[in-house]
C-alpha cells in the first residue's frame, strides 16, 4: 500500500500560521512606530517600541529608547530656547549650554538647538568685543567690564573677545587731530 501524500493546505499549520501572523503584525506595528517617529510623537513612539517587543520583535526595544530619548531632548530644546531668550532679554548661556550638552547625539533636535545656542553667542561675543574695545585705554573699566561678562555669560566669551580686542592699557594720552585753518 502507497503512502499517502500530503498536500500542503491553503490555510497556514498552526506553527507556520502564527509565525506569519506574527511577522504581518509586528511590521504593521513596526510601520505605526516609524509614522510616531516622523511625527516627532515620542510617547507615542515608545508605547508603540514597547506593543512591538510584545509582539516579538527586537526593534522594538529601539523604538521605546529613542521615543525616552527624544521625549527628554525635545523639553531640553525648549529650555535651551527659554534660556536663550532670558528674563527681561538677558540671555542664560551658561544655562542653554549646559542643556545644550544634555541633548543626545543623533538627536533630530541637537541641530536647530546648536544653531540657537551659537547664534545667541555670537551676538554676545559681538557685544562684548564692543564693549570691551571701548575701554581698552582704562584698565579698571575693562577689567570691570570683563569679569561682569565673564560672571554673566562664562570665561570662554571674554577670553575669545579679548583675543580680538586685545589687552588693555593704562595710556591717558589723547592725540588730538589737527585741523587746517
Amino acid at each position: 500500500m502507497p503512502t499517502p501524500r500530503v498536500l500542503a493546505s491553503a490555510s497556514p499549520t498552526r506553527r507556520g500560521g502564527s509565525t506569519t501572523a506574527a511577522t504581518d503584525e509586528a511590521k504593521k506595528i513596526k510601520a505605526r512606530c516609524t509614522e510616531h517617529a516622523n511625527d516627532r510623537k515620542w510617547t507615542d513612539l515608545a508605547d508603540c517600541g514597547k506593543e512591538l517587543t510584545a509582539a516579538g520583535s527586537p526593534e522594538g526595544a529601539e523604538f521605546v529608547t529613542r521615543g525616552v530619548a527624544e521625549a527628554s531632548n525635545e523639553v531640553r530644546a525648549r529650555e535651551i530656547e527659554k534660556a536663550i531668550k532670558g528674563d527681561k532679554g538677558d540671555p542664560d548661556l551658561k544655562k542653554a549650554y549646559e542643556l545644550l550638552n544634555g541633548i543626545t547625539p543623533g538627536s533630530v533636535y541637537l541641530k536647530d538647538a546648536n544653531k540657537a545656542y551659537e547664534t545667541a553667542k555670537r551676538a554676545i561675543y559681538d557685544s562684548t568685543v564692543a564693549d570691551l574695545r571701548a575701554f581698552l585705554r582704562d584698565c579698571k573699566k575693562y577689567e570691570s567690564k570683563a569679569k561682569t561678562i565673564s560672571d554673566k555669560y562664562g570665561k570662554q566669551i571674554v577670553d575669545e573677545a579679548s583675543k580680538k580686542v586685545g589687552r588693555c592699557s593704562d595710556q591717558t594720552a589723547v592725540v588730538t587731530p589737527k585741523t587746517c585753518e
